[in-house]
């Protein structure tokens, strides 16, 4: 049988937008006001998927055990082995992530091995799908007039990474904080090296 070639091989299909800071703080403080049990839900899970950058299926896949410790505090770093590579990372919660975290854990009165984002609509123990995370990043984009269309899961996992690299230039602490393998991978990922070439073509616009 032949073998059949993804239609996207060596293809740029298009890269979903990373947000500003700004941005987050925006929506940061839509999901702050809003007092309901969701609200909160959906304030942590924003706050935790800037700070670890990670892919929505490891997210969602977050339970109470993997970010606290033996006295169910909640950890400023913790080691995560994710699906796609099979690999450990080391990630961070910053102190303000931290006490959200604690807050929704708290408020929801979940134990140890409870996921860590679940529906608050319904009673069930399973986490929310990555589907139903992309509806919430959808929604988040829309309170600010930006097209859902040029925004996805992979936006919150690049909004950190695209920030310390305009910052720093340092594509290898990055590509350890996206835990992927080459820095051939993470420059592809982030789009570094077609964004740079653009901005090299654009200095000699009115020379042509």
């Amino acid at each position: 049988m032949a073998t059949r070639t993804a239609w996207n091989k060596e293809k740029s299909v298009g890269q979903k937008k990373p947000l500003s800071p700004n941005e987050i703080k925006s929506i940061k403080h839509i999901l702050g006001n809003d007092n309901s049990l969701q609200g909160l839900r959906d304030l942590t899970l924003l706050s935790v998927a800037v700070d670890t950058m990670l892919r929505g299926c490891d997210l969602v896949k977050l339970t109470v055990d993997d970010i606290t410790d033996h006295e169910g505090q909640v950890i400023h770093e913790f080691t995560l082995q994710q699906k796609k590579t099979g690999q450990g990372n080391t990630l961070a919660l910053t102190p303000e992530t931290r006490a959200t975290v604690a807050r929704w854990i708290d408020k929801t009165h979940k134990l140890e091995r409870d996921y860590l984002f679940t529906r608050t609509r319904a009673k069930t123990s399973e986490p929310i799908s990555t589907t139903a995370y992309l509806n919430l990043i959808n929604a988040w984009v829309v309170l600010l007039n930006l097209d859902p269309q040029g925004y996805g899961t992979h936006s919150l996992r690049r909004t950190k990474a695209a920030y310390i690299y305009a910052k720093t230039k340092n594509i290898e602490a990055i590509r350890q904080l996206l835990g992927q393998k080459s820095i051939a991978s993470t420059s592809a990922y982030l789009g570094i090296d077609q964004q740079e070439a653009m901005n090299v073509g654009r200095k000699f616009e009115t020379v042509f």
